[in-house]
C-alpha cells in the first residue's frame, strides 16, 4: 500500500513571488495614477492662467485618498499572502489528490479522482526555478461534466512530486506515454 503525500509549497518562493505580484500592481497603479494627476493639472493649468483658477484642494485631497486606497490594499494584499501560504497543502493518497486552499475570508478544498486525470504538466517557470529551484504542475481531470485544472504551486521538488503522480495513475490502470516539451511561446 502506498503511503500519503502531504506536500507543502516552498514558502520562500511562495511569498517571494506573491509579493513580487503584489509590488507589481502596487508600482503600476502608482505610475497609472501619476500620471492621470500630471495631466490633469497641466490641463488645468493650461485653462486657466491665475493662480485662483486652480483648485488646490483637489490636487491635496485626491492624492491624500488615493494613498489610503493604496495602503489599504497593500496591507490586505500581504496579510492574505501570508494566510493563503499557511492554509495551502496538497494531498496525494492512492485513488484521489486532494488541494486545500485559502484566504483571510474563506477555506477550500479540492478533491480529484486519479482516475479522472486527463493531463498531467510540469512546469519550471524561469523566473521562480531561477531564483528558487521550484516549479508547479497544473492537472486537467474530466469526469464531472466540466473540464477543470487545479495548480500546485512553488512545489520544492516539482520532478518527484510529478513522478509520484504518474506512479499513483499507473496504480490506477493508466497507460501512459510521455512527451517532453522543449519549449512553448
Amino acid at each position: 500500500m502506498r503511503t500519503t503525500l502531504h506536500i507543502k509549497p516552498n514558502k520562500s518562493a511562495f511569498l517571494g513571488m506573491g509579493i513580487f505580484r503584489i509590488l507589481t500592481m502596487i508600482a503600476i497603479a502608482v505610475i497609472i495614477i501619476l500620471f492621470l494627476l500630471s495631466i490633469s493639472y497641466l490641463g488645468a493649468a493650461d485653462s486657466c492662467p491665475g493662480p485662483e483658477c486652480a483648485d488646490a484642494t483637489l490636487f491635496a485631497i485626491c492624492p491624500s485618498i488615493i494613498g489610503i486606497f493604496t495602503i489599504a490594499f497593500s496591507i490586505f494584499s500581504f496579510l492574505n499572502l501570508f494566510i493563503s501560504y499557511n492554509k495551502e497543502e496538497y494531498i496525494i493518497e492512492e485513488q484521489r489528490i486532494i488541494i486545500k486552499k485559502g484566504g483571510i475570508f474563506y477555506d477550500s478544498s479540492t478533491e480529484l479522482k486519479i482516475r479522472n486525470i486527463t493531463f498531467l504538466d510540469l512546469e519550471l517557470p524561469f523566473i521562480e526555478n531561477s531564483i528558487f529551484k521550484t516549479g508547479k504542475i497544473t492537472i486537467t481531470s474530466a469526469g464531472t461534466g466540466l473540464l477543470s485544472s487545479l495548480t500546485l504551486l512553488s512545489l520544492a521538488t516539482p520532478e518527484t512530486i510529478f513522478q509520484a503522480i504518474e506512479e499513483a495513475m499507473k496504480a490506477n490502470g493508466f497507460k501512459l506515454e510521455r512527451k517532453t516539451l522543449v519549449m512553448e511561446a
